[in-house]
């Protein structure tokens, strides 16, 4: 494998000038000028160093680490005149394995250069972080060794191509003349294999590629778009330079593209944006061809080879963006790979990781910009080099290349099945709640918390603290909507209750940030925040600090987006100072429509020592963000935006177009429970039904089902029964084809009764009955001049909606047959996908398919992954599940099954 240019191989001065080494080693025949420098008799150190970065820049770092060690260990007087070996050194130290000694090294490179370079900052945190070998994620694959076409030569970057691949090899292809050999590798040049999927899941019976694409130097590695009708590689030539170059002879990457006519590939064409003194390689385009990443050491980068973006408008390709310092860093980012949901995938040496090369993932960010990129951790990672990563569209299989301990050669392609989401596992973290002054542990405490994808960070030197906002703009562009997140926490059902020893387990998602609140009487609001990628995530102790006194309103600063602006009228407050006892802002705390707080929205400039008042005064505004007039003052101060505030409740049987708007309430009248029991009944199911056909009917409204019960029984109980009606709720709504993303399940126990039944009170079963039920609140409903009418039926049918002017397809899917069965006794199901992707056009493409095949199907929706996955069924039991996998297997489909908790 070649990343790219001369990247990381300047030589030290000394030596013997003019020699045959020094030739072979200026030209890049790094191990080619081996053999040649140890024909010497005495061999200096600064041709030591050259012999070990001719072995690193080959990857082979056994080698490297024991002439690295000829300089460093046993000639510790030696002055080095380039610090660059010493995080050389490092880097083959930790690919070997030894990260105590890689950590040494790191620390003398960074000494050493005294914050003027920028490979400083991405040593400290290698140097900081290399002895923590289980700081990245694992997932529980198995990489399998595609020994039918692994040798003992390079093989590496595979495509995915018609039912195989095409991959880059240094093997002698028989059928092909390509004489001559690379100096860089002392090896053949690379050239184009493709192997195709035998009976048993491997690849088998290489052979050449392609004789029209095959050349005298370097082929690959490739993509293919259009239906595997265009191709894009990277190539290379020898070219002779003017005399007064530097470098009389050259050879640098460059990518060209090829079509197919039918029978064989068109001449290939250098694309517009390569550079005259730069390297272009390692292509990635998207399925359509209209976008394309790849590799380049351009000026203008963070490093040595960076990731660029550029893409084909008119039939010409736009100047390629630099991706950023997410993605890019000092050292080089190559071999890039964009999937079809979106996930772009590359090998990186400048992000912190387990040695060599590691695979890494990032995406766009809700802000347009790039994510921080993310380490892929093991096994798609070791400490040697790990790179070219590649998955199929439907995310079910892939393969990489791996220098890794226990291969047939240097580089082998390792295939591996999977789901695409399963990249990133969830990590199970225990979190603490004790007394801030006697450190004393608490039980039973619950607590709430609030998740989010990303933060967006407003940063001021004159702040006292760093503020962290999540903003959402407005639909005329004049402000940003915000919703302190603490307002959000307070108005989500308590989640967790910590055991005797005050500890609680918590599930962290990928890509995710968390806010956890602890609550207690006599105690103010504790809270923690958390973050997937955090480096030292499964390091740290997590506890949340109770302290003692009355509940104030909490100066957070970390702000989450949220549909539902509109508080209304059951009770205002108004925030005093403590000390002047006047007001300094009205109504920022208030119930909400359905009479849960909506707290905490504050200017930044509102005192710490302020008490809450009731007040009888009724809000009439929502607090926003005005990001246009600062002036002197350093923080970002609150505005006051209209709002509206009259909810409305409306039967699901009389619904019209004026009712399904944000803050509506539509009441389930037929939604009872059992007392003490939280199964769906079956009266209950044609009264979800309706939801279900009305979820279908809008499928981008999204919706609260909110449970209550009656009175009778503790307060804490009923809270914690309600919310398993409302995720019973939910699962019912998701088993008959309804995304769960679109579902926001919320208990509100006894806190919201419909008549006079209160705890003490005498009553009838049949009028606590009717405080046991399930309501929908519309949280987002985003379309416009819908004309929407309820049309008689017969009795206990579900509705029948007309719409107009909203393109609509009704669903015949099969109600679930686990009638009346209590959903706890079922922990988990086994469900069936045929695909992922990342428009629902490519979810309903397959679904059309899986329809001529005579296999009925579902499409889920996974906002938080920009994700569609088509589901062909869910099983109580594996075994039914892999019936239907074996059926839809005969049938020419890829289907996998995927354990989902219930």
């Amino acid at each position: 494998m070649q990343i790219g240019s001369a990247q990381d191989s300047r030589a030290t001065s000394g030596g013997v000038k003019n020699s045959k080494a020094e030739k072979l080693y200026n030209k890049r025949g790094y191990k080619a000028s081996i053999s040649e420098f140890l024909k010497s008799n005495k061999i200096s150190d600064s041709d030591k160093l050259k012999i070990a970065n001719a072995y690193r820049l080959n990857h082979e770092t056994k080698e490297a680490e024991e002439w690295y060690a000829k300089v460093f260990e046993d000639s510790p007087d030696y002055q080095i005149k380039d610090p660059i070996h010493l995080l050389y050194y490092a880097q083959v130290l930790q690919s070997n394995g030894k990260e105590s000694s890689s950590a040494k090294y790191y620390e003398e490179y960074t000494s050493s250069l005294k914050s003027q370079s920028e490979w400083d900052k991405v040593a400290r945190v290698f140097s900081k972080n290399v002895t923590l070998t289980n700081r990245f994620p694992h997932t529980d694959i198995k990489l399998k060794n595609e020994r039918f076409i692994n040798t003992s030569k390079l093989e590496f970057s595979p495509a995915i191509y018609d039912n195989g691949i095409v991959y880059v090899t240094t093997q002698q292809l028989n059928s092909i003349d390509k004489s001559g050999k690379d100096p860089w590798l002392n090896d053949n040049f690379m050239s184009l294999m493709t192997a195709r999927i035998g009976s048993d899941g491997l690849l088998t019976n290489p052979k050449a590629f392609s004789n029209e694409l095959t050349f005298d130097y370097h082929e690959g590695p490739v993509s293919f778009s259009n239906n595997n009708t265009r191709i894009y590689f990277t190539m290379n030539h020898g070219e002779k330079r003017k005399k007064k170059s530097k470098s009389r002879y050259v050879r640098r990457l460059q990518i060209y593209s090829a079509t197919w006519d039918g029978k064989k590939w068109k001449e290939p064409e250098l694309l517009s944006f390569n550079t005259e003194e730069n390297e272009e390689a390692h292509p990635a385009v998207s399925p359509d061809g209209k976008t394309m990443f790849f590799a380049s050491n351009r000026p203008g980068g963070y490093g040595n080879m960076d990731i660029y973006v550029t893409y084909l408008e008119d039939d010409t390709w736009t100047d390629p963006v630099n991706l950023g310092p997410k993605v890019n860093t000092a050292g080089n980012e190559v071999f890039p790979f964009l999937h079809s949901n979106g996930m772009l995938f590359f090998s990186s040496n400048g992000h912190d990781g387990l040695g060599g090369l590691d695979i890494l993932h990032t995406s766009v960010s809700f802000n347009g910009n790039w994510a921080k990129a993310i380490n892929a951790g093991t096994p798609f990672n070791s400490n040697k080099d790990d790179f070219g990563l590649i998955m199929d569209e439907t995310g079910d299989y892939g393969y990489l290349t791996s220098a890794r301990d226990g291969g047939i050669g240097r580089d082998d392609i390792y295939s591996f099945d999977l789901d695409v989401s399963d990249v990133l596992p969830a990590k199970q973290l225990t979190l603490c709640v004790r007394d801030k002054e006697t450190s004393t542990a608490m039980s039973d405490i619950g607590l709430r918390f609030l998740s989010f994808e990303s933060i967006f960070s407003l940063e001021s030197e004159n702040q006292n603290s760093k503020s962290n906002y999540q903003i959402q703009p407005t639909e005329d562009g004049e402000a940003f909507l915000l919703v302190l997140d603490m307002d959000e926490i307070l108005r989500e059902p308590t989640r967790f209750y910590t055991n005797a020893d005050g500890l609680v387990e918590v599930d962290i998602e990928p890509g995710m940030h968390y806010k956890f609140v602890a609550e207690a009487e006599g105690y103010q609001l504790g809270q923690l925040n958390i973050s997937y990628d955090d480096p030292q995530l499964e390091s740290k102790d997590y506890c949340i600090e109770m302290s003692k006194g009355s509940r104030n309103l909490n100066r957070s600063t970390e702000l989450a987006s949220n549909d539902v602006a509109a508080p209304i009228a059951n009770e205002s407050v108004t925030i005093s100072n403590s000390t002047t006892n006047s007001n300094s802002e009205e109504v920022p705390e208030a119930s909400n429509k359905s009479g849960s707080a909506t707290s905490n929205t504050y200017s930044e400039n509102t005192p710490e020592d302020h008490d809450i008042k009731s007040s009888s005064e009724k809000p009439t505004m929502a607090y926003g963000l005005d990001p246009a007039d600062r002036g002197s003052d350093p923080h970002w101060n609150f505005s006051v935006l209209e709002s509206e505030i009259n909810a409305k409740k409306v039967g699901i049987d009389e619904l019209n177009s004026e009712d399904i708007k944000v803050g509506n309430i539509i009441v389930l009248e037929n939604i009872y429970y059992d007392f003490d029991e939280h199964y769906i009944r079956d009266d209950a199911q044609i009264e979800l039904d309706k939801v279900v056909r009305l979820m279908k009917q809008f499928p981008e409204m999204i919706i609260e089902l909110g449970s209550h019960t009656d009175a009778r029984g503790a307060d804490r109980y009923n809270s914690q029964l309600s919310t398993k009606r409302a995720i019973a709720a939910v699962d019912y709504l998701a088993y008959r084809g309804v995304s769960d993303n679109r579902i926001v399940a919320k208990g509100y126990g006894e806190t919201q009764l419909r008549n006079s039944c209160s705890d003490g009170r005498q009553c009838s079963e049949e009028d606590h009955e009717f405080n046991r039920r399930t309501e929908v609140k519309v949280l987002h409903f985003p379309y416009q001049d819908v004309d929407l009418s309820y049309q008689d039926v017969e009795q206990n049918a579900a509705p029948v909606f007309d719409l107009k002017n909203v393109d609509t397809q009704e669903s015949n899917d099969k109600v679930d047959d686990r009638k009346g069965v209590s959903l706890d006794q079922i922990t988990e199901i086994y469900r069936v996908y045929v695909g992922s992707y990342a428009k629902v056009a490519g979810a309903l493409k397959k679904q059309s398919k899986l329809n001529n095949k005579g296999f009925e199907s579902v499409i889920l929706e996974f906002p938080s992954k920009n994700l569609f996955r088509v589901s062909a069924g869910d099983f109580s039991s594996r075994d039914s599940a892999k019936r239907l996998v074996r059926r839809m297997k005969a049938a020419g489909l890829k289907p996998m099954i995927k354990t989902v908790d219930r």
